[in-house]
């Protein structure tokens, strides 16, 4: 059983380290020392240095024990305001689901591949079973004109697919490593055919929107991995890629490609 809290105003519980001094905010201004300062003590939303000071504590929490789990929330609940969340089923942008009959967790971001797929007009496009053309290699002049594609490239938002893509291959979908990472060769200067090929991995979406990492309960614990490598697959600078993937009770930890 998971279970989540958040603190409330968590960056006003994050303790400076430097001195910050501020104009007297209105309706507090001392009348007979208008031009005095304040000193802030505390970090505020919007300081830059807040996110930073905050994440030296932490602001979300999952509680996994039956047993200590009302200790930890009084305890946490006597140092900072906090809310309750309930049974944990959606963290960092990560859908979870506690499947006690099968005793599986299963980890999605469905929501998060929809939006992609909407933000780039894909939502009604026609799926694909793989996520790119093993066969058609990319290459960084293999368009026709050379660096005439600047002016039909220059409002593609390129860049910004493959930041979409690249957040849901490292949280959830690592069968997307290796795409993404061809992809993201090309993100300096993309042409229309990386374009294309890109648009082929959000049919791959498409096709599989609710793909993503599942682990069960087994009678032992143990962990696996798999690795494998092509020769001089990079056409233009003969670089091999190698990728791999490690395994735990049927679903993947970590990966690479």
């Amino acid at each position: 059983k998971l279970h989540q809290m958040d603190v409330k105003t968590a960056f006003l519980n994050g303790l400076l380290d430097e001195d910050i001094y501020m104009v007297q905010p209105d309706g507090y201004v001392d009348e007979d020392h208008p031009d005095y300062v304040c000193k802030l003590k505390r970090s505020l939303y919007g300081l830059k240095q807040s996110p930073r000071m905050w994440n030296q504590i932490i602001d979300d929490f999952i509680l996994n024990s039956d047993e200590l789990l009302e200790s930890t929330k009084r305890a946490l609940s006597k140092r900072f305001e906090m809310m309750e969340l309930g049974e944990l089923e959606y963290f960092l942008g990560m859908e979870i689901k506690n499947d006690r009959d099968s005793e599986k967790v299963t980890v999605r971001q469905t929501k998060f591949l929809k939006s992609i797929l909407t933000k780039f007009g894909m939502q009604d496009s026609k799926p694909v079973k793989t996520p790119q053309d093993p066969g058609h290699k990319l290459t960084k002049n293999m368009c026709e004109g050379g660096c005439q594609h600047e002016d039909t490239m220059k409002n593609v938002p390129y860049r910004s697919a493959v930041g979409g893509l690249m957040y849901l291959m490292v949280v959830t979908r690592p069968d997307l490593a290796a795409a993404v990472g061809v992809l993201s060769q090309f993100a300096a200067d993309p042409c229309p055919t990386h374009w294309q090929a890109l648009k082929c991995v959000l049919r791959y979406l498409q096709a599989t929107p609710t793909h993503g990492l599942e682990f069960s309960r087994e009678d032992s614990f143990g962990v696996c991995g798999y690795s494998d490598a092509d020769w001089a697959g990079d056409i233009e600078s003969r670089r091999s890629t190698s990728g791999y993937a490690f395994m735990m009770n049927g679903g993947c930890i970590s990966w690479r490609s």
